[in-house]
């Protein structure tokens, strides 16, 4: 999921008035324009194109060839744009996207992208579509999309900050273009005035997204709402729980898809917490020859840092602990980790990384919570990272879910990391192994021979959990070692 800066058309507002130019003419697409729509978009710097190449990802993406929209001068092609129908089969809210825009050189300056824009975003809403949205490619540097975000800025188009890192490279565009950004262009949000202590298809989801929308969730301490200050300390039986979590509908989302969930950022308290109690946790168990009583500390985070004493910080490092859809017909307790997911408490969902679950019910349900500001691995204290609450910015897509994936999967920008639960260790180790070669078997053609001899020398394992009901395991590759 290529992170690109994402525009949306503002809900129930009007279409904008379509305004051509003196001498030019807009029409839709016609049968013959194959060869003059490749010319232009090579001209435009779109890249280089062939009618063959064309056909697929521009024509047949659009809604009809009604949905594709081009702008002439003495009948000679000079713009153009598309309609895209995007939503997921079976939602109930229609998606649409405004793409493939694109104006000769030589004929700049005459708001012809205006013009295309306003007549795609009028197609759209007369057609139903309630969520359209563009997206602005910065790859060629900020300077080079500054003509066209200025267009949509003027249209009415608000843009998605979706973290500080889409911030940044927006409020570079915002201080050339003197624009403030409206508190209309925030994300949509989900409460954590509601929480649920299980993963089930009968939880009641607090916010509906579409395919392709960001979204920020309020998670809840894996304790409950009791930490208030730092003088507050954690004991048994405090609070509630295990690891309340938010739950969301992915409008479209059907059995057999594949949710990609990528989490954009995790931005925590400024409180957290540690620690275990009397016959809490087996692992200390295995280690003290007497009882160490109830052990806990309460901890500052600010400025990327945790106060774990005067002497001593500790980076942030945030992840989200609890994250899954809604099993097919169990209920599970957000206390176990699974194949849908849930308490996994792998460090690897963190910023950055897209996290690929199965969809079992209508609308995914996808449960988030139990955010940690740091984690060891095996997390052994059990209250074992610093616990906190947090703000988790997501984007949910769909994807067709590949036939020999049974359990969660997780890629960055470094590796590709399956996941395997299971009691005892060594068989929740086994099933990561076994996806990660299932995964690189059916989408990268390795023979699973071979996958299995390269992973004997670079597999990175390690468990990830040691308390929970099922241990996590995760096998990960480095993806330069990929064909």
């Amino acid at each position: 999921m290529v992170d690109l800066l994402q525009m949306r058309w503002p809900v129930g507002r009007s279409a904008p008035p379509v305004h051509v130019a003196a001498g030019y003419a807009l029409r839709a697409f016609r049968p013959g324009d194959e060869p003059a729509c490749v010319d232009l978009l090579t001209s435009a710097g779109m890249g280089n194109w062939d009618v063959e190449g064309l056909e697929r990802p521009v024509l047949c993406d659009s809604l009809s060839p009604r949905g594709t929209y081009l702008a002439t001068r003495d009948e000679v092609l000079v713009a153009c744009a598309v309609a895209c129908d995007r939503t997921p089969p079976g939602a109930r809210k229609r998606v649409g996207e405004l793409a493939w825009m694109a104006v000769h050189p030589d004929h700049r300056g005459h708001q012809l992208g205006m013009a295309l824009c306003a007549a795609v975003v009028e197609h759209l809403l007369e057609r139903g579509f309630e969520f359209i949205y563009l997206h602005v490619d910065d790859g060629q540097g900020l300077d080079a999309c500054w003509p066209a975000v200025k267009t949509f800025l003027e249209m009415g188009f608000l843009p998605v900050v979706k973290n500080s890192s889409t911030r940044a490279r927006w409020e570079t565009l915002w201080g050339d273009l003197n624009w403030r950004e409206p508190e209309t262009a925030s994300l949509p949000r989900v409460s954590r005035d509601v929480t649920y202590c299980v993963h089930s298809r009968f939880n009641e989801p607090t916010l509906t997204v579409s395919c392709g929308e960001t979204f920020i969730a309020e998670t809840e301490l894996c304790t409950g709402n009791w930490l208030k200050s730092i003088d507050d300390r954690w004991e048994p039986g405090i609070g509630f729980g295990p690891n309340p979590t938010v739950v969301v509908e992915v409008d479209g989302a059907q059995p057999g898809d594949m949710l990609a969930v990528r989490v954009d950022a995790v931005q925590p308290d400024e409180l957290g917490y540690t620690g275990f109690g009397p016959g809490q946790n087996p692992f200390p168990d295995w280690i003290r020859h007497t009882e160490w009583g109830v052990v806990t500390k309460t901890v500052r985070i600010h400025d990327g840092l945790i106060e774990w004493s005067d002497d001593l910080k500790l980076p942030v490092r945030p992840m989200v602990g609890t994250l899954g859809t809604a099993p097919a017909m169990e209920v599970f307790s957000n206390a176990w980790p699974g194949r849908y997911g849930g308490n996994m408490d792998v460090q690897e969902v963190c910023p950055g990384a897209a996290v690929y679950l199965p969809v079992n019910v209508s609308g995914a349900l996808l449960h988030i919570g139990d955010v940690h500001a740091i984690q060891g691995d095996g997390e052994i204290n059990c209250g074992g990272g610093i616990e906190c609450r947090s703000e988790v910015t997501l984007t949910v897509g769909l994807e067709p879910r590949p036939e020999r994936m049974s359990w969660p999967r997780i890629v960055d920008g470094v590796h590709l990391t399956a996941v395997g639960c299971a009691r005892p260790a060594e068989d929740a180790f086994r099933i990561a192994v076994e996806q990660l070669i299932y995964w690189l078997a059916d989408e990268y053609a390795l023979d699973e021979r071979d996958a299995f001899l390269l992973l004997g020398q670079v597999l990175e394992a390690r468990c990830t959990q040691f308390v929970d009901p099922l241990y996590t395991y995760v096998a990960k590759i480095a993806r330069r070692y990929l064909p």
